[in-house]
C-alpha cells in the first residue's frame, strides 16, 4: 500500500502542475453586461453643469462648467458619468447632462 501511495504522488503533482498552467479564457467586459469605460469626449448640454465630489447630488459641488465645454467622461457608475476637463479637474456630473460629441 505504502509503494502505491509514493509511486501516485509524483503523477498527481505533474497532473497538477499542468492544470495550473493552462489559461481558461474569460468572458470580455461586452460578453459579460458590463459597460465599456473606455475615454470618451462629450459636451455639456446644460446651461451650467454642476460637477460634485462623487456620483450622487450628496456629494458637494467641486466646480461648475458651461454649456458646450468639452470634456471626457473616464469611468461611469448608473447615471452618472466621471469627467476630466481640458484644466485636468476631475468630478462627477449625471451623465444626463452631455452629450457624444459628433466627429
Amino acid at each position: 500500500m505504502m509503494i502505491y501511495r509514493t509511486l501516485l504522488t509524483p503523477a498527481m503533482l505533474a497532473v497538477a502542475v499542468c492544470l495550473s498552467t493552462l489559461s481558461i479564457p474569460s468572458a470580455s467586459a461586452s460578453q459579460a453586461g458590463e459597460t465599456d469605460n473606455a475615454p470618451v469626449e462629450v459636451v455639456v448640454t446644460a446651461s451650467v453643469l454642476n460637477v460634485r465630489r462623487g456620483p450622487d447630488t450628496e456629494y458637494p459641488v467641486k466646480f461648475q462648467l458651461l454649456e458646450g465645454t468639452r470634456i471626457v467622461v473616464i469611468n461611469r457608475a448608473d447615471d452618472w458619468a466621471q469627467i476630466r476637463d481640458r484644466r485636468d479637474r476631475t468630478g462627477w456630473v449625471a451623465a444626463r447632462y452631455t452629450q457624444t460629441r459628433a466627429n
